[in-house]
């Protein structure tokens, strides 16, 4: 089973506890087994996996909707539970986009301490124009940079700039890229600038490091995050409407 297959089932398999207990004692196993079957057939994990967390979102609410009634801790509980599924929806999403940033650059560095004989062969792509790292057009962009740093983490070679200026990140990265190998954390030099860094030590002691603008994947979240608002205010807004309407006639909700 790959990592992603396991990180996606152990969420879904939190997410059922969402579910009223009778309920996930008696089918819980078999959802586990076709949600597996299901990702195992996938093309595309990440849209799956949303799916996935939305229609556990949709389940549970039903079924704590098939049981409850109109009281005012009846509906408390379902109201956390929206909120809480949303936010497990929004933290999700936000993980699998900030690992997509550090696909790139993590390719990079891999690629370029396992091909180069020595730094020096690869002393970094010196480019007739390098990116500047503070451009809307970089920040905007999806192109990686790379650089090399020596072993007291100053910048050596890159093939972008920072405000014409060789990107220098704070030397205690590089500690942490010494004691731990491949080191992946945010960068950021100013206000509107975001970078995703991943970074590894080379034989020679010497540091290989690539980046990426945060800008594009922090959109994306934005947006999602302001979906996922108006989708817990409708719902809290239909909550609200069918418990004045089941109170005014004197029901509990349908089962």
């Amino acid at each position: 089973m790959k990592l992603s297959e396991r990180i996606v089932l152990s969420l879904y398999r939190i997410e059922l506890h969402l579910y009223p207990g009778k309920f996930r004692r008696r089918y819980a196993p078999e959802m586990l087994e076709a949600a597996q079957l299901s990702y195992s057939e996938s093309r595309s994990p990440l849209l799956f996996s949303l799916s996935l967390a939305i229609d556990g979102i949709v389940g549970a609410t039903r079924e704590h909707l098939r049981t409850a009634t109109t009281s005012v801790p009846s509906m408390a509980v379902i109201t956390m539970l929206l909120t809480f599924s949303l936010v497990a929806v929004s933290v999700f999403h936000q993980q699998i986009l900030r690992r997509g940033a550090d696909r790139a650059p993590q390719q990079i560095v891999s690629s370029l301490k396992a091909h180069a004989s020595s730094i020096e062969e690869a002393t970094i792509l010196q480019a007739a124009a390098p990116a500047e790292i503070a451009s809307p057009a970089w920040l905007e962009s999806q192109s990686p940079f790379t650089a090399i740093y020596n072993a007291q983490g100053d910048v050596v070679s890159a093939n972008a700039t920072l405000h014409g200026a060789l990107p220098q990140p704070p030397r205690g990265i590089f500690k942490r890229m010494r004691d731990s190998g491949l080191y992946k954390v945010t960068w950021q030099p100013e206000s509107g600038i975001r970078v995703a860094l991943v970074g590894e030590p080379a034989a020679s002691g010497q540091f290989l490091v690539a980046g990426q603008s945060l800008i594009k994947a922090e959109t994306r979240i934005s947006r999602f995050d302001h979906i996922l608002l108006w989708i817990w205010a409708m719902e809290l807004f239909g909550m609200l409407l069918l418990y004045q309407v089941r109170r005014a006639k004197g029901t509990s909700l349908p089962s």
